[in-house]
Order: structure tokens, then C-alpha cells, then sequence
């Protein structure tokens, strides 16, 4: 009986279905980890421009800070890149903030406690990334 050297079909083929799913694993990590950078430079701008909006509000004086009704907040927007919008309207790509002054629950005032007098307001803000 002779035997001859080489790989039989069935051989073959279970071979190319371990290359094929070893490639569709590295080709999906692959995707993965090229959308990482871009979304870590999201988050960070997100950041950012949080940031920026909530020193902002410091900046103005207490006294000039009004309380925002329940459904109308201070709305902000900002390019991509973090600079606030010239013309005060979305931008593509660009963010927008909503910032909300309401007054704090109680007196707002610990020192009855022995604490530090609290502020009787307090501020909440929110981002969104228009291109998400």
C-alpha cells in the first residue's frame, strides 16, 4: 500500500477555519483600539470644557448669578475644540453645556451646627458631545 505525503481535505479545512476565526479576533481588536484615541479625546474635552463652563460661573459675581427656572437652564455651546461659540448656536461636531443655579433646601446655613455657613445655592452642569 502506498501512502501518500501531504494534508488531506478535511485537514485543510479545519486549518483554515482556525486562521479564519484567529484573524476575524485580531481584525475586531484592531477596530477597537483604533476608536480608543478618539474617544479618550472626547472624554477629555468633555472635560474640559466643563471645566471652563463651571469657571466661568465663578468668575461672575455671586451677586450676579441668578437662579435658573426647573426647565430652562444656561445653555452654552462650544466648538470641538473647546472654545465657546462665537454666534452662541451648535456646532458641528462642538459641545453643549447646561448649567443649573437652584437654591439649596433648608436656611443654607450650618453655623447653627457648628459648621461653616453654607452657600444657599448650588450649581449642576451638563455636557453632551453633539457628535455622539
Amino acid at each position: 500500500m502506498r501512502r501518500e505525503s501531504g494534508f488531506s481535505y478535511l485537514e485543510l479545512l479545519i486549518a483554515a477555519l482556525v486562521l479564519a476565526v484567529a484573524t476575524v479576533g485580531a481584525l475586531a481588536t484592531w477596530s477597537y483600539s483604533s476608536r480608543a484615541p478618539a474617544n479618550k479625546r472626547v472624554t477629555e474635552m468633555g472635560v474640559y470644557v466643563a471645566v471652563q463652563e463651571i469657571e466661568r460661573l465663578k468668575a461672575r459675581r455671586y451677586m450676579g448669578l441668578e437662579d435658573t427656572p426647573a426647565g430652562s437652564p444656561l445653555v452654552t455651546y462650544y466648538d470641538r475644540y473647546g472654545a465657546p461659540s462665537a454666534s452662541g448656536t451648535p456646532q458641528p461636531q462642538g459641545y453643549k453645556v447646561k448649567a443649573f443655579i437652584t437654591p439649596r433646601g433648608g436656611s443654607g446655613c450650618d453655623a447653627e451646627h457648628g459648621g461653616p455657613a453654607r452657600d444657599p445655592r448650588r450649581g449642576v452642569g451638563q455636557q453632551r458631545n453633539h457628535a455622539l
